[in-house]
């Protein structure tokens, strides 16, 4: 197939998605289950209805199941009318047209079987990624085919969400781009459910107020997030994760894996904790950090790490030190020995605040094993002795200003 390049509309029609499950007519053998399993749109969560297949007639077994399936309170079966159809089918229906469902029956019976198990009406709707009415291509017209692998997307002009049809994982796009005109929501945020897909260059610059993104991405930008605290909540495997002039908040999920993170201009970028990361560059706007990485270099904006060790061994930018701050402010909260901190400017605070700033963290231990400065400001907060210098600060310029009470004065040169 030729690559495509396409552009969401999200004018698909409504219709209802009806499945039809259909059981073999010889005799059953009666010693099996009938199992019927809904997933989510995230690909992953399921539910499942079993019933016992005790009878030698499959139109009881299949009564028997479908008995269950109504009765089910679970909340991925009751969006669904369950009905019978002839003497071996059962039907299910999406209560609400343009939302689809995902379901597949089995059986284990020795002799009795599942003739089929098909999407009878497919589901269409104006929310749903993969109903190729949704999509134009590059001359204006209905694209005529559903987004593929090595296809360009583009997401513009637009105000239609993208709600469902999320589980992509199969797909790994050329391109995917979120322009600013695009001003609905991507994923499920009530839920958690990320639109799932490959990319080697994705770019997000939306007003968007919430995007939930997962797959593997070679190089991801974001920019833009209208002010949002749910802006962009990312999950999976980045390569490159470039924030640049966000007005809203970017969320990295507990331990995936961002291997080289670039933070400048505006917004606010939370790192979650056990993820796996290389180095971590802040030139602007806010990062918060909860892992293990390998550099972290502060140019502007501010930096606090609440948890983790900066190794130090040399990553990307090709620092020796762990910690390098040229400008801008850092705070470094972790219990984690911070091995080398190297200092030009700007200001960086070591401990845990006194209460009432954060009466929660003002027990925990910080060491610093080296620290050399070249100019900025070093200060110790906190009470004496949650703070611990394995060595004596290096102070070839610069303000260091231990803790109230501390009495060492830091070695200079």
């Amino acid at each position: 197939m030729a690559v495509q390049y396409l552009y969401w509309q999200g004018t698909a029609s409504l219709t209802a998605q009806v499945d039809t499950v259909v059981l073999s007519t010889a005799t059953w053998t009666g010693d099996g289950n009938l199992t019927t399993t809904m997933t989510a749109e995230d690909g992953s969560t399921t539910q499942t209805v079993i019933t016992a297949t005790t009878n030698n007639d499959q139109t009881v077994n299949r009564d028997a199941h479908l008995t269950s399936l109504q009765a089910s309170t679970q909340s991925l079966f009751t969006p669904l009318t369950w009905a019978s159809s002839g003497a071996a089918s059962i039907t299910a229906t999406a209560d609400t047209a343009g939302i689809p469902f995902y379901q597949a029956t089995t059986e284990d019976d020795t002799v009795g079987t599942i003739t089929s198990d098909t999407t009878t009406t497919s589901s269409s709707g104006p929310h749903d990624f993969g109903v190729k009415e949704n999509w134009l291509d590059e001359d204006g017209a209905t694209s005529g085919t559903a987004p593929a692998g090595t296809d360009h997307i583009f997401i513009a002009d637009s105000s239609v969400s993208i709600l469902y049809g999320l589980d992509q994982n199969t797909l790994s796009f050329a391109r995917f781009e979120v322009e600013p005109t695009f001003t609905g929501i991507i994923g499920n945020p009530a839920d958690g459910y990320y639109l799932t897909f490959d990319c080697a260059d994705t770019k997000i610059d939306s007003q968007s107020p919430s995007m939930w993104i997962e797959g593997t991405h070679t190089d991801l930008a974001f920019s833009g997030g209208e002010g949002s605290s749910n802006a962009l909540q990312l999950a999976g495997t980045i390569t490159n994760l470039f924030v640049v002039n966000s007005a809203g908040t970017v969320t990295c999920k507990n331990s995936m894996t961002v291997t080289n993170v670039y933070m400048a201009g505006g917004g606010r970028l939370l790192l979650g904790s056990g993820m796996t990361t290389t180095d971590v560059l802040c030139a602007g706007g806010y990062v918060r950090g909860r892992s293990n990485i390998t550099d972290l270099i502060v140019s502007g904006g501010t930096c606090e790490w609440y948890s983790g060790s900066i190794s130090g061994s040399g990553g990307l930018f090709a620092v020796t030190p762990g910690v390098l701050v040229h400008g801008g402010t850092l705070r470094y909260m972790a219990t984690d020995i911070l091995t080398e901190l190297t200092m030009t400017g700007g200001l960086v605070e070591v401990g845990s605040p006194r209460a009432p700033i954060s009466l929660a963290r003002t027990s925990i231990q910080t060491t610093v094993t080296n620290a050399t400065m070249y100019g900025g400001s070093l200060r110790e907060v906190g009470t004496i002795g949650k703070v611990t210098w394995s060595n004596a600060v290096t102070n070839r310029g610069g303000i260091f200003t231990p803790a109230p009470g501390r009495s060492f004065a830091p070695a200079s040169l």
